[in-house]
């Protein structure tokens, strides 16, 4: 008879255990689903800020070409300023001098 009885004290623990087993489970798959759901927020988020810094980048790049573009431009004004033309070009229309072998034709009107 007393074999009997340990037996059923052994059925019983490992029926508790089980239990106790089953509830562990069900804590961590419970625990496992909120931390998915939380990375998939995070994630989500991620995605809107990157959606975002990516339109960031794009006008960034815009105004970078812009200014390249505009930094040629002004070293084009540069060398032309720097040039014999544009001291000509200055000479003749602002300070009306001429080439020692220019003739200059004035036009009067009647």
């Amino acid at each position: 008879m007393q074999s009997k009885g340990k037996h059923i004290r052994i059925d019983k623990r490992k029926g508790r255990q089980k239990a106790a087993f089953g509830l562990r489970l069900v804590i961590q798959l419970a625990l496992l689903a909120v931390v998915v759901a939380t990375a998939l927020i995070v994630a989500a988020s991620s995605l809107d800020d990157i959606a975002q810094a990516n339109m960031q980048l794009a006008v960034l790049e815009e105004q970078i070409a812009a200014e390249i573009a505009r930094q040629q431009e002004i070293a084009d004004s540069a060398a032309y300023i720097q040039s014999i033309s544009f001291i000509e070009n200055i000479a003749r229309e602002r300070l009306m001098l001429v080439r020692r072998d220019e003739i200059i034709f004035v036009m009067v009107e009647e």
